[in-house]
């Protein structure tokens, strides 16, 4: 359709090339007129120099009018004129309607909306601190570029091997941009079907607009985990790596604390877990004196993990100093 309408401007130029060429041999070049015309230069010498510099529509009134050129011709010669005449009224008719409608046609699909395409769909880790890797923890943008209508739109993420979609989050074309919280999903376990850590699974987005569906290349999207830790008696916390807010066995880690006893980093404090479990515990003696507002902490995984892949919950190992303090 944009190619017919950019090539719109060069099909009135032919039409009016066409509407030129047949008016300029209208009235007189017909053949029977012509031969007319010819017999009354014949019958009337100095009717050639009268017919001289005058356009077709002076000469067709001329034809149609003058009864001194009427009367030189004969009765059957007036019919055929008649007749040519009148078939030469509804050419230009038929020319100029033609034309008529080919105007309005090319100022209707100039004018009428565009229908909606949308291109370059692409998912991104919304997360600033993560850009480089796609982790269904973090949030997930999705981006687009549009043209044509700004319709309204709806998008999902899509797991290619299930079939199994997210919920649909709505927009507009022209917003280029949704972006999937992780609680947006409608739960991971029944999404994604890969929930081991450092696995993966291969989705897509796929933008709804009418009946219309727009879908982006395969993405990979890495298995996140997540670490929390609980208060245990007076002197423990014990951590904890969850994938879907269920522990994971097969993630092992020993991780290491720094405590410090004020907010600017003074008498710092290294604890660390005694083994490497999926529940590993450290304990931390006379926790009364360290403050919770400063702390260093490290997974330190046994596997070598991508560290983009896990992400620590520091606001539970804070409250969980804290209740240990209370503890003591």
């Amino acid at each position: 359709m944009e190619t017919f309408l950019l090539s719109l401007p060069a099909i009135l130029g032919i039409v009016g090339f066409v509407i030129y060429y047949i008016l300029k041999k209208s009235v007189t070049e017909d053949p029977i007129i012509k031969s007319i015309i010819d017999k009354l230069k014949f019958e009337e010498p100095d009717f050639e120099n009268r017919w001289t510099g005058l356009t077709p529509q002076q000469k067709e009134a001329i034809l149609k009018e003058d009864n001194n050129f009427r009367r030189k011709i004969s009765s059957k010669d007036r019919q055929i004129l008649d007749k040519a005449l009148t078939n030469q009224f509804r050419t230009n008719i038929f020319v100029y309607a033609l034309c008529g409608i080919l105007l309005a046609l090319g100022i209707y699909l100039f004018v009428k909306p565009k229908p909606l395409f949308i291109d370059s769909i692409q998912i991104q880790n919304a997360d600033s601190s993560s850009h480089e890797q796609i982790v269904d923890i973090d949030p997930i943008a999705v981006t687009w570029t549009s043209s044509g209508q700004n319709a309204e739109i709806s998008a999902v993420l899509e797991n290619i091997d299930t079939g199994k979609q997210t919920k649909r989050l709505n927009g507009r074309a022209s917003d280029g941009k949704i972006k999937f919280e992780a609680d947006a999903y409608t739960n991971y376990d029944k999404i994604l079907s890969n929930r081991n850590p450092n696995g993966a699974n291969r989705l897509r987005a796929v933008l709804y607009s009418g009946n219309e569906a727009f879908k982006s290349r395969e993405f990979e999207i890495k298995v996140g985990v997540k670490i929390i830790c609980y208060p245990d008696g007076k002197n423990n916390i014990i951590f904890n790596a969850i994938i879907d807010q269920r522990i994971v066995d097969n993630f092992h880690f020993a991780p290491i604390l720094t405590l410090f006893k004020d907010a600017y980093f003074n008498g710092s404090t290294t604890f660390e877990a005694n083994e490497y479990s999926s529940r590993p515990k450290i304990s931390i003696g006379n926790p009364t004196q360290y403050t919770t507002t400063n702390l260093a902490f490290n997974v330190n995984p046994r596997e070598i993990i991508n560290q983009n892949l896990y992400r620590t919950d520091i606001g539970s190992i804070r409250e969980a100093i804290k209740e240990l303090k209370k503890n003591n």
